[in-house]
Order: C-alpha cells, then sequence, then structure tokens
C-alpha cells in the first residue's frame, strides 16, 4: 500500500513539475527551468509537449513582476514562498524583492456554507449557535484564510479568522514538491552560489505551518499584548480562546482606519507626524527590549485608534530573537554609527553564516567604504533600511549569509521606516534606534551583567571537573570496545608534519641551548684567558649566544600561536 501511495505521489509531483515549468517559461524563465535541470525530472513525451517559449504580451514586464504574476498563478503556496523570499535579498536580487514585496494573495471566498462547515467541525457549532449573528460575506479574503464579522452573545463586535477548506493539505502536497525539487538540485550538483536549496525549504516549510497554525497566531498576539501591558502606545487585538481553535480564531473587532486609507487619517485630523514615531517606536521596543517582533507591519496590517494610538493586527509572520541576537545586532549599529571599522567587521563575522572562504581584509575594505559613504547618512536618519540591505549585499560578496531571523529583522525595520516616511518625510528613524542600541550594550558591560557572566563561566568550569572523570571513563571504555578510527586527509598529514618539524627543531634548540648554559657555566670557572667585564669572554659568548638562541625560539613559538 505504502508503494502504491509513493508511486501515486510521485505521478503527482511529476505533473505538478510540468506545469511549474511551464509556467515559469511561458513568464520569460525559460532558462532558469532549463539551468535547474528540472525537465531532467519530467518523461521525455510529456516534456517535449510543453510550450516553453516566454508570452510576448509580458515581455515589458521586469523580471520581477513577471516572477510576481506566474507565482500568483501557480497558487497559494508560492504566494507564501514569494512572500517569504521578499525577505531574503541575500538570496535574491534586491529589485526582485521589492516586486515580491508587493505580492498579494487576494482571492475569491468560500461560500457561506463552507466557512459554516469550518466552523462546526472546529467549535463543534455552526455560526448561528456560536455567535449572535455571523455575517457570511468576509470583509478579506485571502489565500490561507478569510475573515467575517460576527457578534458574540452579548453583543461584542469580533473579527472571525477561518481558514480555507482544504489548504492545509494543498499546501503539505506543495511544499513536499519542493522539498523534493530541492534535493533534485542539490544531488545533480547544480551551483547555486550562496544558496542552500534544502535549507531555504525547510525554513519554508516552518514559516508557512506556522501561518497554518492560528492556535500559534493566537499565543503570540497575547504574548505582544503582554509585553506592552503598560504601554499607550500600541494596542492588539485581544482574542477569545473559548472560540479559536486551530483553524478558527476569534478575536476583539477594531474600530480603526488602515494606514491605507492617508487622506481618511488626514481628514480626521490624526497627528501623522506622532502615528509614524509611534510606530517606528513599538518596533524598536518588540526588537530590542522584548526578542519578539511583528515581521510585516506594512500600512494594511496597521490601524489607527483614537489619540493616536497604533494597533497592529495578522500577526503571522512574527519573528524571535534571543538575548545574544538583538546585543550582535545592535553591536553593528553601533560600529556603524562610530565610524568603527574593525568592530563592524567583527560584528558581521559574528552575525553571520559562511558559505565558502572568507577574506577577512577584504571584508574589512568593502566596510569601510560602506561606513564611509553610507554611515552618514544613517546617523543623519536618511536611510536606515537601504544601508541594512547594502550589508546584506557585501555579505554576498564574501561568501556570508544572514540566518533568516536577521534578514526578517532587517525587513521589518525596512518597512517601519518606510511606513513612517510616508507618513513623516522628515522621520529621523537614526535617532530612535540609537538610545536603544547604547542601553542594550551599556547593560551589556554593566558590573552586574560582567559577574553573572563570570559566575556562570566559573559554574560551567565546575561541572566540567565534575563530569570529565565520567567523560574519560565512557571515552576509554569505547576504544576498548570500538577501538580507535582516525582518518587523515592530506592536508591533515601535511599540518601534522610540519607540526612535528617545528617540534622537533624547538627540541633541538632547546638542547643546544641548555649545552651552551652548561658549558658557559663551567667555562666561567677557568681562570686564565681573556676576559670581558670580569669574566671569562667565552664564557659570556657562550651566555649570550644562548640567550639570543633563547629569544628566537620564544619569538618563533609567539609568531606560530599568532598565525
Amino acid at each position: 500500500m505504502a508503494d502504491i501511495t509513493r508511486l501515486t505521489r510521485g505521478i503527482q509531483n511529476t505533473k505538478r513539475l510540468a506545469v511549474i515549468a511551464r509556467v515559469l517559461a511561458r513568464y520569460g524563465f525559460g532558462e532558469v527551468v532549463a539551468r535547474l535541470h528540472l525537465l531532467d525530472a519530467i518523461p521525455a513525451k510529456v516534456a517535449a509537449g510543453l510550450r516553453l517559449t516566454p508570452d510576448s504580451v509580458r515581455a515589458e514586464l521586469s523580471r520581477g513582476e513577471r516572477l510576481r504574476a506566474a507565482l500568483v498563478e501557480l497558487g497559494p503556496t508560492y504566494v507564501k514562498l514569494g512572500q517569504v523570499l521578499s525577505t531574503r535579498p541575500d538570496l535574491i536580487p534586491p529589485d526582485i524583492c521589492t516586486d515580491l514585496e508587493t505580492l498579494q494573495d487576494r482571492v475569491p471566498p468560500v461560500s457561506n456554507e463552507e466557512a459554516a462547515q469550518v466552523i462546526l467541525a472546529e467549535l463543534g457549532r455552526d455560526p448561528v449557535e456560536a455567535f449572535g449573528s455571523f455575517d457570511g460575506t468576509p470583509i478579506a479574503a485571502a489565500s490561507i484564510s478569510q475573515v467575517h464579522r460576527a457578534t458574540l452573545k452579548d453583543g461584542t463586535a469580533v473579527a472571525v479568522k477561518i481558514q480555507r477548506p482544504g489548504i492545509a493539505s494543498l499546501i503539505e502536497s506543495d511544499t513536499e514538491l519542493l522539498g523534493w525539487m530541492a534535493e533534485w538540485l542539490v544531488e545533480r550538483g547544480v551551483d547555486t552560489p550562496g544558496f542552500d536549496p534544502t535549507g531555504t525549504v525547510k525554513e519554508f516549510s516552518r514559516s508557512v505551518r506556522r501561518e497554518l497554525d492560528f492556535v500559534h497566531e493566537a499565543r503570540t498576539l497575547e504574548r505582544f499584548a503582554r509585553n506592552f501591558d503598560d504601554c499607550d502606545l500600541v494596542h492588539f487585538p485581544a482574542v477569545y480562546p473559548d472560540l479559536s481553535t486551530q483553524r478558527v480564531m476569534t478575536m476583539e473587532w477594531i474600530k480603526g482606519t488602515s494606514l491605507r486609507e492617508m487622506d481618511k487619517l488626514r481628514r480626521d485630523g490624526n497627528d501623522l507626524e506622532r502615528i509614524a514615531h509611534n510606530g517606528v517606536e513599538v518596533v524598536l521596543k518588540q526588537v530590542f527590549e522584548h526578542g519578539l517582533f511583528h515581521g510585516d507591519p506594512h500600512p494594511g496590517n496597521i490601524f489607527v485608534l483614537p489619540e493616536n494610538v497604533i494597533c497592529l493586527i495578522d500577526c503571522g509572520m512574527a519573528g524571535q530573537l534571543m538575548p545574544d541576537d538583538t546585543e550582535r545586532f545592535a553591536g553593528l549599529l553601533l560600529a556603524v554609527f562610530h565610524k568603527d571599522t574593525s568592530q563592524a567587521t567583527s560584528a558581521v563575522l559574528e552575525l553571520a553564516q559562511t558559505t565558502g572562504t572568507t577574506d577577512r581584509k577584504a571584508l574589512e575594505r568593502d566596510i569601510h567604504e560602506f561606513i564611509e559613504s553610507d554611515a552618514e547618512r544613517m546617523m543623519e536618519g536618511l536611510a536606515i533600511g537601504e544601508a541594512l540591505n547594502r550589508v546584506v549585499g557585501i555579505l554576498q560578496q564574501h561568501n556570508l549569509v544572514l540566518p533568516p531571523r536577521y534578514t526578517l529583522l532587517i525587513k521589518a525595520l525596512a518597512t517601519i521606516e518606510q511606513v513612517g516616511r510616508d507618513l513623516d518625510p522628515s522621520l529621523d528613524v537614526a535617532s530612535q534606534i540609537r538610545p536603544y542600541v547604547e542601553k542594550l550594550l551599556n547593560r551589556r558591560y554593566s558590573a552586574r551583567r560582567v559577574v553573572r557572566d563570570v559566575s556562570g563561566a566559573v559554574w560551567d568550569m565546575v561541572k566540567l571537573g565534575r563530569s570529565l572523570p565520567d567523560d574519560v571513563r565512557e571515552l576509554v571504555s569505547s576504544f576498548k570496545s570500538e577501538g580507535l578510527r582516525v582518518t587523515l586527509s592530506r592536508e591533515d598529514m601535511r599540518h601534522l608534519t610540519d607540526s612535528h618539524e617545528r617540534s622537533a627543531n624547538r627540541m633541538t634548540f632547546g638542547m643546544i641551548i641548555g649545552a651552551l648554559i652548561v658549558g658557559s657555566s663551567l667555562l666561567m670557572q677557568v681562570s686564565g684567558g681573556p676576559k670581558f667585564l670580569g669574566l671569562p669572554a667565552i664564557g659570556f659568548a657562550g651566555y649570550l649566544i644562548a640567550a639570543v638562541l633563547g629569544l628566537a625560539m620564544v619569538f618563533s613559538m609567539w609568531r606560530s600561536r599568532r598565525l
């Protein structure tokens, strides 16, 4: 049975792959299809029947616009993939990132009957029983979910988010195909410099699975609300847990104005400068104080409430940072603010992951050029997002990539910066970031933090000392039962030979120095012969030669450690 299922899935994957190849080719990406050898995975008869010529009607579009249109045609999974890739300027060119950022997945809503079936399956009651009233016409519909207005039994207005029927199985099937394609590329050695196909697909799969889990989004919303419990700058919709499941989420209805309605905001007398400042301040608090931030703060996800309070919605795409993550990122920003090239280079190397050989000196030269050309503009608050994306470009040139959490962070900062500038062109984002960065790094080097780190290191040493005897016994036992297998490459052998040769030379030098010192000491007892400073000259010369050789050996050892 398993073999039949695997065969059926293989046939389905082949058919879907043919569709993908045809759509990509029609939008002018036939060369990409050929370079990735996708047609090799399709039966020859099927491949021969594919129309792989570009559509001339779309010839005037940019490559980013063509890719965006192709992803929309391929369906919701690929729309989500495009949205995730828009956060990875380290993987795709900036112009394509810009076009993918506007990727929307608005689709016709499912019928009222289908929506009611989802509610019945998840809540065990139909909409009439679960809510006081339920509007079957959604106020918004996307590829994964749609939102309806409803009221509770007590008349409280709520928003009900419902997952589209069958979308989870469709996305599961598509992500499986993407994983299979990634493995295909790796197995055939397709050249993808700086790009890990299987890792990227796994990252995307995790991201889209979290978005399919409304329980995860509800918990994220609740964490955001707790983090800002004592802050009057922002509001997050309250969640009704009793009416929420993995595929249905009931939230507070937000009575506000979307940032997309700029004219209405002005007519209502809102303070756009204050709103811009508050929006940036909220995201900075999330990043540098809480370690949990909204990953996509675009205008459609931000509403303005009375008193210029903002409300963030749609928290399915959120980033999580460890304390060390924020400290490293803050270290990079502060080094750029201070125009410290060496420190900025060290910070970049701490943040990034290597995909090949990196020449630190060359990297440092490029970072120095970047700081000299862009740091001034950053300090004047003109282009934080642009400058950070420039850093990503420099990393690419030196076989370095940022982990996804950092690229999502950069996208969030760049997005809220652009939103703020649309509201207030004179917005100075750098002046808002700098106090957070300095406060964070001052805390890192505070006396309390140093004592805690030292105490932690001492405790680690104590634990190591306690566990060392057991570890040694286990290692010896393993050697006795399984033997010791050592694998050496030619490079390893060369290093080993060089090391032995250096050790032998130093031992020889040591023996010669020892012999000179002993011999000179004996000669010092001779009363006759030439004198120097009242001492036998030959003995003094022996001591001098021994001292010179000793210093030379010490310098050689010091230099080898430096190298």
